[in-house]
C-alpha cells in the first residue's frame, strides 16, 4: 500500500499477526517499536516482525509518503472494515479497537490506563 501520513497523525501502539516493512519514499516518521523511538527518513526501510509492539505518526510539516508492505497481505482486509465503518473522526474512533481484534490487531492501552485512541 501507498499511504500519505500527516504531520502528528498515525496509529497508537498496537501489534498484529502479520510481518510488516515500511519504506519511506518522502518526509518523515515517528515509530515507537518495541518502546524504543526510531525516526524513518526517505530512503529508509523499517522491517516490524510479527507481533511487534509498534505506532508511527507522520513527523514531518508536509504528509511522508510511505510504502507499507504486509505478509501474508490480508492486512487489507482491516482497512476495507475502517473505511466501511469509521465515518467521523473522532466520534468514530472508539469502533476502531473491535474491527482490529476481527483482524488480528491489538491495540496496547495507554499508560495509566487510557486509551489513546487510534
Amino acid at each position: 500500500m501507498e499511504e500519505e501520513i500527516p504531520f502528528g497523525l498515525g496509529p497508537p501502539p498496537h501489534r498484529h499477526d502479520w510481518d510488516e516493512a515500511y519504506y519511506v519514499i518522502e518526509g518523515l516518521l515517528d515509530f515507537e517499536i518495541d518502546g524504543k523511538p526510531v525516526r524513518v527518513a526517505p530512503g529508509d526501510f523499517a522491517y516490524l516482525p510479527r507481533n511487534t509492539v509498534h505506532a508511527f505518526k507522520g513527523a514531518s510539516p508536509s504528509p511522508a509518503r510511505v510504502l507499507i508492505f504486509a505478509v501474508p497481505a490480508h492486512s487489507s482486509a482491516f482497512f476495507e472494515d475502517v473505511n466501511r465503518e469509521v465515518h467521523t473522526v473522532p466520534d468514530d474512533l472508539a469502533k476502531v479497537p473491535a474491527i482490529g481484534q476481527r483482524h488480528g490487531i491489538e491495540f496496547m492501552p495507554a499508560p495509566g490506563g487510557s486509551r489513546r485512541g487510534p
